[in-house]
Formats: C-alpha cells, structure tokens, sequence
C-alpha cells in the first residue's frame, strides 16, 4: 500500500502522460528537460493554493493535495485520505472538459472513490474553481 506522497507523484505522472490533459492544461510539450518539468509542476500544483498565488493568466491548472487522512474503522493499518483535487479554468465548460478527462485517467489507474464534486470560489476574478474529493486508501503505518 503506498503514501500519500507516493499517490500524488503518481497523479502528476499519470497527467502529464495523458497528451489529451495537456492539451487541455495548455502545457507547452515542445519543451523540455527542466523547463518542462517546471511547466507541468506550474498546471499540476501539489499543494493547495490560496487566492494570494493565483493569478487569472495561471488557469487552467489542477491543484492536488491531501487535507487529511484517517484511520480506518476496520483495518488500523490503513488510511483513507481526503484527495482534493482542485480545478481552475476560466469557465465552467473548461472546468467539464477536465474534470471528465481526470476522472477517466485515474479511474483506469488505481480507482479511488470520488466521495464529493461541486463548484467553489476561487477568490481570484475571472477564475473558475471545480473540485473532486477521492477517499483512497493509503499505508496507515
């Protein structure tokens, strides 16, 4: 069973794999070496982000992170986490087109549970902000 951070750097290897996502994401794929890397860690963030750090030129982008985990009721071994997955777009049919294609991409990796999905403030004018929440199970040791 594998960590929190362990299923976060899979959720980045799973995106920037998928050439129809970063499309979507706007990642510029003719770079390379470092400035690739630094392009894709710019639109899919680890970490949570405030209003302070985003910008309206920034979207679209994913933020991914854990909030918290828990021990589950019937395994004290493991874990079920709260996966946030954050998307911010410019418009509610941005935010459509990827939370279907995200969904679909960790679906037919390692299937968490997407426990909750809905529309939040961004805080930033003129950005749009969608989020998943996926509960999936993580080494509680």
């Amino acid at each position: 069973m594998i960590n929190s951070f362990e299923i976060l750097n899979r959720v980045f290897e799973l995106c920037v794999a998928n050439p129809e996502l970063c499309k979507l994401l706007n990642i510029n794929t003719e770079l390379t070496g470092e400035e690739l890397l630094e392009e894709q860690n710019r639109k899919i963030r680890r970490e949570y982000q405030t209003a302070d750090v985003i910008e309206p030129e920034d979207a679209p982008f994913i933020s991914v992170y854990f909030m918290h985990a828990e021990k589950s009721k019937n395994n004290w071994l493991v874990n079920i986490g709260d996966l946030y997955v954050d998307i911010y777009t410019h418009s509610m049919y941005e935010a459509q087109e990827i939370s279907l294609l995200f969904r679909m991409i960790l679906a037919n990796d390692f299937q968490p549970l997407l426990n909750y999905e809905g529309q939040h403030y961004s805080g930033v004018t003129g950005v749009y902000k969608y989020r998943l929440i996926y509960n999936p199970l993580m080494n509680g040791q």
